[in-house]
């Protein structure tokens, strides 16, 4: 059984990303990756070839003839498909760097987006104001 294009590209994206991943993950921070991270990159690299090769069938002309009338809703799975794997990439990155982010000791303002060190949280003072007409 031969290989298309798509999931031969898919595959190599996977190796490719599933060894930049644990090169940086040892390098980084010293420790293994957990297995389940690295299938999760490499099925989310299958699953954005496919996803393109979905997108692409359904806007070729001599593709999915027998459901010409779902040909906009099969685009629309196929750009959901790449959307979920490219989520699910940029989780399994974002959860390394924000271990890392905690064993180096700072931390990401989400409201913000910026990067700050961590402190202590102080407690909240309360402050009243008096009442009109009261000295």
């Amino acid at each position: 059984m031969a290989t298309d294009a798509y999931t031969f590209s898919g595959i190599i994206l996977g190796v490719v990303l599933i060894l930049s991943f644990v090169v940086m993950r040892l390098t980084t921070q010293g420790d293994t990756p957990q297995l389940a991270d690295a299938v999760g990159l490499f099925l989310s690299c299958l699953a954005i070839a496919l996803g393109a090769r979905l997108c692409w069938m359904s806007v070729a002309e001599n593709a999915l003839v027998a459901v010409q009338n779902e040909r906009p809703y099969i685009f629309l799975a196929g750009i959901a498909i790449i959307w979920v794997s490219v989520a699910t990439i940029h989780r399994v990155f974002e959860k390394r760097t924000a271990s890392q982010r905690a064993k180096s000791g700072t931390v990401t303002n989400a409201e913000e987006g910026t990067k700050k060190d961590a402190e202590p949280l102080k407690p909240a003072t309360e402050t009243r104001r008096p009442k009109p007409g009261r000295s």
